[in-house]
């Protein structure tokens, strides 16, 4: 049967498509009038997926840029969780600027990233998904002068190490994808266990991503994970970092060098980014409608209809004067 309400408060207005083997909906909350939720229904033949899911989120709740849980359950046979609707996600916002965002928005993603990964790797868990469409992008609240972020989706977030004894889990291999993520680590493309080194190594080509508009194996016919695989393996760091600040080839580098128990200097790789802050002599970024021009960089604004208060400076090419 069609769920179209849920726990007699939420009525299902808005379909936002799938979630790794889940449907995705934003709904009206019939009891407190004017606020939407975000809801995710596993499928009948995934039984027991968003239960894994919420014991997750249940190991790492208090922790920033963990989405909270409103309510979960089953209705009409079918799993459900519901989550508070932060906002767009950064795959919506970057399209919407036209894939520019300013350098120094992209370093205030890197930093909060980053920081948001070593809090879960505190918990033993790796989140093992990073991609703009499982990044949501809230107003900038009271008192605040950035905008508020979280992960969505911990599907594919497991443990790296018992979180009693912290003993790692061992290396093994012939683990295939079941799914194309185009932001996955080499390991992850060849079927290898995954560690930490693998959530920063995703990270370092979101970033990328964002820096350069694209990446090779996104947007082309490339549909395979062994076709990502292959273009990620031939193309250089130095070639995919090209034009960009020194700090993006130095983190992928920093991320692929890793070995598979060893744990990241997180603020390394904060300090490489924030070093970014003081190049661009800019003030820290907010995504929110007032412009701002500094002697190394001229910003635009291009208001982003996607979220109340939201919008995007768009970084411009220093003109000659």
């Amino acid at each position: 049967m069609e769920v179209k309400c849920i726990d007699g408060r939420f009525r299902l207005k808005e379909n936002l498509g799938t979630c790794t083997k889940c449907s995705m909906f934003r709904a009206a909350n019939l009891v407190d009038i004017g606020h939407t939720v975000l809801v995710k229904i596993g499928q009948s033949k995934h039984h027991g997926l968003l239960e894994r899911e919420r014991a997750i989120l249940d190991q790492l709740c208090g922790l920033p840029g963990i989405p909270g849980v409103i309510w979960s359950g089953t209705e009409f046979e079918q799993d459900v969780m519901i989550f508070e609707d932060l906002g767009p996600t950064l795959d919506n916002v970057f399209k919407s600027t036209g894939r520019r965002l300013s350098m120094n928005t992209i370093v205030f993603l890197a930093e909060h990233l980053i920081k948001f990964l070593q809090h879960i790797h505190s918990r033993s868990y790796i989140y093992s998904n990073i991609r703009p469409q499982n990044i949501l992008v809230g107003p900038v609240l009271p008192g605040q002068q950035t905008n508020e972020l979280c992960l969505f989706d911990f599907s594919l977030a497991q443990l790296y190490r018992d979180p009693r004894t912290h003993s790692h889990v061992p290396f093994l291999s012939g683990r295939p994808l079941s799914t194309i993520l185009p932001f996955a680590s080499l390991n992850h493309h060849s079927g290898n266990q995954l560690s930490r080194r693998d959530d920063l190594e995703s990270l370092a080509y979101l970033l990328l991503y964002l820096a350069r508009g694209s990446l090779p194996w996104i947007d082309t016919n490339i549909t395979s994970n062994s076709d990502i695989l292959q273009s990620k393996e031939s193309i250089s760091v130095a070639q995919l970092c090209d034009a960009l600040p020194s700090p993006f080839t130095t983190f992928l580098s920093y991320a692929r060098d890793l070995s598979f128990t060893q744990k990241p200097d997180y603020n390394y790789v904060l300090n490489l980014f924030r070093a970014l802050h003081a190049d661009t002599a800019a003030p820290p970024p907010a995504l929110s409608p007032a412009a701002e021009m500094s002697e190394q960089a001229y910003w635009t604004e291009d208001v982003v209809s996607l979220h109340p208060k939201l919008a995007v400076s768009v970084y411009e090419t220093p003109r000659k004067r």
